[in-house]
């Protein structure tokens, strides 16, 4: 897969962080941004001087931005073969409480984020013959309380995934998603900290009997990324979480 480029949005923290791990032992030549300098400066120094990944700052709704991080990466590795929507945020809110800013804001990098990324990456991988698209959902989007703007925004990812499934078949580009339940990540860590007992409640849905860790999602996104999920497309893969099962405090998912 030497050949193969990645791009993996919000890949510096938390799950993409492990994706971009992930995929780089898979074989595949990884370019990666984040909004948050930072982040992208501490991967940075991390990787030092390999020569299989770029990691950038660029923000998942600006795509000129989006459309030149693409050029870059395909100029250095050649063309996109895989995607990876995993940038997201997570405000909590009632339809009440939520401000106007702050849904847009929400449904910006959430939804409207991962069409701009798949605008500016889906031409190289029609070129190149093919790919395959991973994006992010949430059992959240089944539903759930406190937070409108993440729910809204995660159930239209689901109605994403199966448009571009669709659209995109005919390219020999594959399109499927991936609905996690809880993940003691990068999202979660503030709620843990003030409520350490959610993860005994996560613990007890999960027929794993454990909470779900980055490294888990990354495993589901290089299966589907794989020749083994060569005949998926359309498909949404729930990961940890049972939907519709939620403790009485709905707001913590």
């Amino acid at each position: 897969m030497a050949d193969r480029l990645a791009v993996v949005s919000g890949g510096t923290y938390g799950v993409g962080r492990a994706v971009v791990f992930g995929l780089l032992e898979d074989g595949f030549r990884v370019a990666t941004f984040s909004n948050d300098g930072g982040q992208v400066k501490d991967l940075q120094a991390e990787f030092g001087g390999r020569e299989d990944v770029l990691v950038e700052e660029a923000d998942v709704r600006d795509l000129t931005q989006l459309e030149n991080f693409v050029e870059r990466a395909t100029g250095r590795f050649g063309p996109v073969r895989a995607l990876v929507n995993n940038a997201a945020v997570r405000p909590t809110g009632s339809v009440l409480d939520t401000s106007e800013e702050t849904w847009d804001v929400t449904v910006d990098v959430n939804l409207k984020g991962q069409f701009l990324l798949c605008k500016a990456a889906v031409p190289s991988m029609i070129e190149a013959g093919g790919g395959s698209v991973v994006n992010f959902s949430s059992v959240s989007a089944y539903g759930g309380g406190a937070h409108v703007a993440y729910v809204a925004s995660k159930a239209g990812v689901l109605g994403l995934t199966k448009a571009l499934a669709y659209d995109l078949a005919k390219h020999r580009i594959r399109v499927n998603a991936i609905v996690p339940g809880f993940i003691l990540s990068g999202m979660s860590e503030p709620m843990v900290a003030h409520r350490p007992e959610i993860l005994e409640v996560v613990k007890g849905m999960n027929a794993q009997g454990r909470v779900g860790m980055p490294e888990d999602y990354a495993r589901t996104v290089r299966f589907l990324l794989s020749d083994a999920a060569d005949m998926m497309s359309g498909a949404v893969l729930d990961v940890g979480l049972v939907p519709g099962v939620f403790p009485d405090d709905a707001a913590l998912f």
